[in-house]
């Protein structure tokens, strides 16, 4: 302890380490809100948008992506309606007459995820979430500007992680009132309630709200750090920091061990799929969603709009013969972990009965189940290469006018 503070009451040495550390946090604060203007200048964003989660409450759909948000590596930012697009495009644009307008809806998988990193997911593959770069709507927008070189052609993708076909639908409708698309593509189905307990709106409304409130932000100790990252350029720095650190450390010991968890898991005996046939739930759940998947498609002929309702595809049905051998592991992984017969039943009797539903442009995505090559990076999202091939398969469908078979 210094000479002259030696004589100092405990009460005067508290006060002095309180300003000596406050003091220490203005500088810090100080610093880090420079770097933050370098950082994320001219990208329309702030520090209580870069400090907020992800998502936020959206009156039409529950919730929404955060917009003006940007990713921390800036591989990514939402626009000023929540869509997932290339940093710095974060306006909406006027539409000009000869302009070629498609909107994506759907969840995840539709908006880039890659491997989910609850889990052992991302320890097997090493797949984080994809640059917009590596998208769906990148790689379909990419695919018609060559094909429509005459155009302007904008993709937006309005797909939202966790999102349902009700969720979907009113994101469409939401959008729908100030733009004019000339193609709505959605793909659902792996986000849905597959167990109702009644046959209402109500029900399926309920389960969204439900997933909205079980986001970890709702909870401490997230609800009690969000508030100070919201408000605090050095905080929201140290907070990202520390994540990017423990999730890099993560990636470098699985890649570095040669993915064990990838080796174990494929070398494990697969469990065979377990199914709740007959379940009265499930079986409201399907004639819900197909209810829905009818009514959306009447809604868009009706205002004249071109469209394509895709039910995604799940890796627990994907062609054996075709597994890499990342996905060999994942398949294990997911009969062992997530062998969910709800689930199971519920997509198995959608993608039988969509076959029967007498509309080609409601159908299946089961061919990409045979497609040869790393497809799946989990249960449901795909690889930058399968993105890059559904993109184009759209892109041949929407060129074509719809009048060519899709994912067959």
């Amino acid at each position: 302890m210094a000479k002259g503070t030696a004589s100092w009451s405990r009460r005067k040495l508290l006060k002095f380490s309180a300003v000596t550390v406050l003091l220490v946090l203005l500088l810090a604060e100080g610093i880090a809100r420079l770097l933050f203007y370098v950082k994320y200048h001219g990208l329309g964003t702030s520090v209580f948008i870069q400090g907020s989660p992800l998502q936020e409450q959206d009156e039409a759909t529950v919730y929404n992506n955060r917009a003006y948000y940007v990713d921390f590596e800036k591989q990514w930012q939402y626009n000023e309606l929540g869509m997932k697009s290339r940093c710095g495009d974060f306006g909406m644009p006027e539409k000009k007459g000869n302009e070629l307008w498609i909107l994506l809806l759907g969840g995840s998988a539709m908006e880039g995820m890659g491997s989910n990193k609850e889990g052992e997911w991302l320890d097997i593959t090493g797949v984080t979430d994809h640059p917009y770069s590596a998208t769906i709507a990148y790689y379909l927008q990419d695919n018609l500007q060559r094909s429509y070189p005459e155009r302007k052609v904008r993709v937006f993708s309005g797909a939202v992680s966790g999102f349902t076909l009700e969720q979907a639908i009113s994101k469409y409708r939401e959008l729908a009132g100030r733009y004019e698309f000339d193609w709505v593509i959605s793909m659902d189905g792996v986000n849905e309630c597959d167990t109702l307990d009644s046959d209402t709106k109500e029900s399926e409304s309920a389960y969204s709200r439900a997933y909205w409130e079980s986001f970890p932000f709702h909870r401490w100790p997230l609800k009690g750090i969000v508030p100070i990252t919201q408000h605090s350029a050095f905080f929201n720095f140290l907070k990202q920091g520390v994540y990017r650190w423990r999730l890099n450390a993560r990636l470098r010991s699985a890649g570095s061990k040669g993915f064990p968890a990838r080796k174990a898991l494929a070398d494990e005996p697969a469990q065979p799929l377990v199914f709740a046939d007959g379940d009265a739930r499930v079986s409201r759940s399907v004639s819900a969603f197909l209810r829905e998947e009818r009514a959306f498609a009447a809604e868009l002929e009706k205002s004249g709009k071109n469209y394509l309702l895709l039910v995604q595809p799940y890796l627990a049905f994907r062609d054996s013969g075709m597994l890499s051998r990342e996905e060999v592991a994942l398949d294990h992984y997911l009969r062992l972990e997530m062998n969910d017969r709800y689930k199971n039943g519920f997509l198995r009797s959608v993608y039988d009965s969509l076959g029967k539903a007498g509309n080609p442009r409601i159908r299946d995505m089961n061919g990409v189940l045979k497609w040869p090559g790393w497809t799946f990076v989990d249960y449901c999202h795909f690889t930058r290469a399968a993105n890059e091939r559904i993109a184009g398969e759209l892109a041949g469908f929407i060129f074509a006018g719809g009048n060519v078979p899709v994912f067959r």
